[in-house]
């Protein structure tokens, strides 16, 4: 493009602000600070920044941005990284096109859960995970990967701690945090941007149910309706999850060798799992079997809905519950752990309790560890007690011994 010495000069803000629209064609003005960022204009007075260079041989026009939206000064550094990039031997419009197609955090979870939830993971599972992200994960779904940081990542879980609280917090950044282990598989090389964001401190819950509290809870749930007394007596002598309980089919039932067979769809994890039945729990699904109805594909059939499909709703009847037992600090997961935390005060191994409950790792069931070392301690004292006073019968045999001495010696 031939250019006009008086096209040439040095950009100030004044005056390109002076620069009247040309009258036929578009106009182009060119910086002698900068050389090859040029200002063009229209007849419609329409202003843009661009960096004319030659890029492998041939001549190029990179497109910078409109002014006055973009000032000069912005332009001149925007075009000095494009001349710097050039001279590297690359082409900034290749780099702005790969960039364009870099994928969001939105893109990197629809590749998440399609290749990997759906398929490692329970149905509740991964409903779980794709209702925490739409939820919780929502101002960052459009975030580039390589623009989002650990500064953003911080930000958006210190916000989210404080309106849905630590533990729906911590829950979210393990989910994003576990979604960049598949980054590298739709073309994201950089740095997991969780890495290194604290989790909000959280204390494990460790309330189970006590023996007069138990002996409370029998006499509460007595008072309800066979399904619902049935349902909570269930959830008390498995130790499994609620949804678990609520979705028991006959056809995994086998009541001769007293295993309920909970298929993986069904779990949290997605594992199956072989739930050991114990005598009374048998009792239990011997007296529903009688009394169930030909069509009944659910132990505990919903009444409201067809009754082929499980009991959802406990949470009017467990308010019912805790009233009954003047009890509030207890929420119905709390019968899965008092299932544990009972085998733990047996003296029951981690290893076993964790299979009772279909802990895929004993780090999920170390939190019952201190029930166990009480029957030990218990032991380990009535032991050393034992011990310790022979101790005490040696001691005053010493004793008497030296006092005879002394009387003889005298």
């Amino acid at each position: 493009m031939h250019r006009h010495s008086t096209n040439c000069f040095n950009f100030t803000h004044q005056r390109l602000e002076n620069i009247k629209p040309p009258v036929k064609k578009r106009e182009a003005y060119h910086d002698t600070a900068v050389p090859g960022l040029a200002l063009f204009v229209t007849p419609n007075n329409v202003r843009s920044f661009y960096l004319v260079k030659r890029i492998h041989g041939k001549s190029a026009r990179i497109f910078i941005g409109k002014h006055p939206g973009l000032t000069l000064t912005e332009a001149r550094k925007i075009a000095q990284n494009h001349i710097a990039e050039i001279g590297k031997g690359n082409d900034p419009r290749a780099i702005k096109r790969k960039q364009q197609t870099v994928p969001t955090l939105w893109d990197l979870f629809q590749h998440w859960y399609s290749t990997y939830a759906v398929i490692h993971k329970g149905a509740h599972g991964h409903k779980q995970d794709l209702s925490r992200f739409n939820q919780q994960c929502k101002p960052l779904h459009r975030c580039r990967l390589d623009r989002l940081t650990k500064y953003q990542i911080t930000e958006w879980h210190q916000q989210l701690g404080k309106s849905r609280g630590y533990g729906a917090a911590n829950n979210a950044l393990a989910l994003i945090k576990s979604l960049f282990r598949l980054g590298d598989e739709i073309g994201y090389e950089g740095v997991n941007p969780c890495t290194g964001v604290r989790r909000f401190p959280q204390k494990e819950r460790e309330r189970f149910l006590l023996p007069d509290e138990l002996e409370a809870f029998y006499k509460a749930v007595n008072q309800e309706s066979p399904l619902i007394r049935d349902v909570f007596l269930m959830l008390l002598l498995t130790g499994q999850r609620k949804r678990t309980v609520c979705q028991m089919c006959w056809k995994d039932i086998d009541m001769k060798n007293k295993f309920w067979h909970v298929p993986g769809i069904k779990q949290k994890n997605g594992d199956p799992l072989v739930v050991v039945l114990s005598e009374p729990a048998c009792g239990i699904l011997e007296e529903r079997y009688k009394n169930k109805n030909e069509r009944d594909i659910s132990v505990f059939p919903s009444p409201q809905k067809s009754k082929q499909k499980g009991i959802s709703n406990l949470d009017d009847a467990w308010g019912r519950i805790k009233e009954r037992m003047g009890v509030h600090d207890i929420v119905i997961h709390d019968l899965r752990r008092t299932f544990a935390s009972w085998q733990a005060i047996s003296g029951t191994s981690l290893l076993v309790i964790g299979k009772s409950l279909g802990h895929r790792s004993t780090s999920s069931t170390e939190i019952y560890a201190r029930l166990i070392t009480d029957p030990v301690r218990e032991s380990v004292d009535r032991a050393t007690k034992r011990m310790l006073e022979y101790r005490k019968d040696e001691t005053n045999s010493e004793t008497t011994s030296q006092g005879a001495i002394s009387n003889d010696e005298e």
